[in-house]
């Protein structure tokens, strides 16, 4: 099994989010410098890391965001990036020039459930135009290999946010995205200001149903399940029936903060 670290390249975020388990918005006042952060490259291979993804805060707020990308990448780790993609599309072909193994954006509802929670009118449209981007330019040629760009959406499921899902599902079939994972909100950072979001038994319950009726299956273990979804082989067809599924940590886990604490590790049993 691969082992897998996540990188807090900065706590700094452009939006300020009720639910965020980081608590993110302002930098720490002691946060790695970008020469320290690419010196962790070589620790990272001693303890046997082989993926990384880059989140925060949000990365992209990093002003070397795409450098430190590139050069992790060129170091021979699979990179990968978890996003809110509220940037401007001056950023969008740079990421089609990183060679990302794998793009995460956040997206927690339909509109108006969305932009409450994360306290911006613009941010919905954001998310869906980077979607639609990367969905039109999703095929990446290379001199050996034609392949699909991965892009996943995660949604942090609310008590709100339970309401749309059936919506946002079928919104979703509408891209080019390999999985769309389903965050249950945590008690975790400012989340733990805001103990309305937190699902209540009958949420759970519509959470247990809906999954249940997309995935098509039955299962008695279906909340605890992730379903990693093929990518859509067909170039010409944007529609890809994404099945939802329950997000699970790596059994493999390194978490390195924005000021080079290695906060835990998690290994298999």
């Amino acid at each position: 099994m691969e082992l897998t670290a996540i990188l807090y390249l900065t706590n700094r975020c452009n939006l300020f989010c009720d639910h965020c388990d980081m608590s993110s918005g302002n930098p720490l006042p002691n946060e790695l410098s970008t020469p320290e952060i690419l010196a962790l490259a070589t620790k990272l291979k001693e303890q046997g890391i082989e993926k990384i993804s880059l989140s925060g805060g949000e990365p992209v707020q990093h002003k070397d965001f795409f450098k430190i990308a590139q050069s992790f990448i060129d170091k021979g780790f699979k990179v990968s990036v978890i996003t809110n993609a509220t940037f401007s599309e001056a950023y969008y072909k740079k990421f089609l020039d990183v060679k990302f193994d794998k793009i995460y954006i956040s997206l927690d509802g339909l509109e108006n459930t969305h932009n409450l929670f994360r306290r911006s009118g613009l941010s919905y449209k954001r998310v869906m135009n980077f979607l639609q981007f990367l969905s039109l330019n999703s095929t990446l040629e290379t001199a050996a290999q034609r392949s699909l760009l991965d892009i996943s959406v995660i949604t942090c499921v609310n008590s709100h946010s339970i309401n749309d899902l059936e919506g946002l599902h079928e919104e979703l079939l509408n891209y080019r995205i390999s999985e769309w994972l389903l965050r249950p909100v945590e008690m975790l950072g400012r989340a733990k200001e805001h103990p309305e979001l937190f699902l209540s038994d009958s949420d759970k319950k519509l959470l247990e149903a809906f999954l249940k009726k997309n995935f098509h299956e039955a299962s008695e273990n279906v909340e605890n399940r992730v379903v990693q979804l093929s990518l859509n082989e067909n170039m010409s067809e944007i529609r890809l029936n994404a099945k939802p599924s329950l997000y699970s940590r790596p059994e493999n886990l390194l978490e390195i903060m924005a000021n080079g604490e290695f906060r835990s590790l998690r290994q298999s049993a």
